[in-house]
């Protein structure tokens, strides 16, 4: 199926046309995770900006990455990269503790 499209779609220097896309391809239905909700703009930036790290790897339950190489690499290297920049004990810090309703 992903073979109809004339490119490989896990080629990051390719933009996915979505008006030419196959029509047997059909629609992937949207599905609701949670809520992000922005209620204040950061008080301190050093500890609410310089201090956030975020993951690729760190998936909901059910959630797999795909085969995107690029991804793959990051969800291996962002971790690396911010233990370097923020320590060895950056995941215990109040701001990388998921907050979930």
């Amino acid at each position: 199926m992903c073979g109809s499209f004339g490119y490989g779609i896990l080629d990051m220097t390719k933009c996915w046309d979505m008006g030419t896309s196959p029509a047997d391809l059909g629609t992937i239905q949207a599905r609701i995770f949670g809520k992000l909700t922005l209620n204040r703009n950061p008080q301190n930036h050093f500890s609410e900006i310089e201090q956030a790290a975020f993951s690729p790897s760190q998936l909901f339950p059910g959630i797999e990455p795909s085969e995107d190489p690029m991804l793959q690499a990051r969800a291996l290297a962002y971790p690396d990269a911010q233990s370097y920049k923020l320590g060895s004990n950056y995941r215990q810090t109040s701001k990388q503790i998921d907050r979930s309703e």
